[in-house]
């Protein structure tokens, strides 16, 4: 389906979670702005993190509960939460599974659970498990006035347990949003190559491995525009 199918969202299609992204994008914007010297003329940058591969040692599942475990990205606020566009960037166009949680830190096995969205879950319990599963991080998104000023973001994982038991810390990763110093010299908008992120501790956890990313790469020039190659489509679900 050719581009011109889709439409960006306006504030009425978003759920509370993406109102919320939205908004920590046009502040992103207004601050940068303002450290530029407040004249929007001049623009932001932002990036908008991928995830296109992840490795994981354990899930730190319970054997009462075992052995699939679900696993999430903490910076959402809730275990299960959020949407994910359909489609973000161009050249190439990437295009998304929208019926998962956006805060699902996807593995390679489909879990379906009553009245619940599939989640994508794993079984690692001491050993090497890999996910190719593709998904935008917007956990990760932020803007900066220029790219070499585009933070570094650490995302920590952790699985989730029912009650009575408490999550689990598995572990935690760092993406580079500033390589997109790299892309916008040359381009109001792009795509960076892979990266590699090696774990890095979360509460003494280290059991995400790796992850592996790309960059969306935008300029933005204003807070109406500041959703630049990212498309969503308005969903019914909770």
């Amino acid at each position: 389906m050719a581009g011109g199918d889709f439409r960006e969202a306006s504030s009425r299609d978003r759920t509370p979670v993406r109102r919320r992204l939205h908004l920590f994008t046009v502040l992103c914007w207004s601050l940068a702005a303002s450290q530029a010297g407040g004249d929007p003329a001049t623009g932001v940058v932002c990036a908008l993190p991928v995830v296109i591969g992840a490795g994981l040692r354990d899930i730190q599942e319970s054997w009462l509960n075992g052995p699939e475990g679900y696993a999430f990205v903490v910076e959402f606020g809730a275990e299960k939460t959020g949407d994910l566009p359909v489609q973000v960037g161009r050249d190439p166009a990437r295009r998304f599974d929208t019926t998962v949680y956006a805060s699902n830190f996807q593995g390679p096995v489909l879990v379906r659970r009553p009245n619940l969205r599939p989640q994508w879950e794993w079984t690692a319990a001491g050993e090497m498990q890999i996910s190719d599963r593709q998904y935008p991080m917007l956990a990760g998104r932020a803007c900066a006035e220029r790219a070499s000023a585009l933070p570094s973001i650490t995302l920590h994982v952790a699985e989730h347990d029912e009650w009575p038991w408490g999550n689990d810390p598995v572990g935690a990763f760092v993406l580079d949003l500033g390589r997109c110093k790299d892309v916008l010299p040359n381009s109001e908008a792009g795509w960076t190559p892979r990266h590699h992120s090696e774990g890095v501790a979360y509460s003494d956890m280290r059991d995400v491995a790796f992850v592996e990313y790309v960059l969306w790469c935008y300029t933005c020039e204003g807070a109406s525009d500041c959703e630049h190659g990212i498309v969503w489509e308005a969903s019914e679900r909770d």
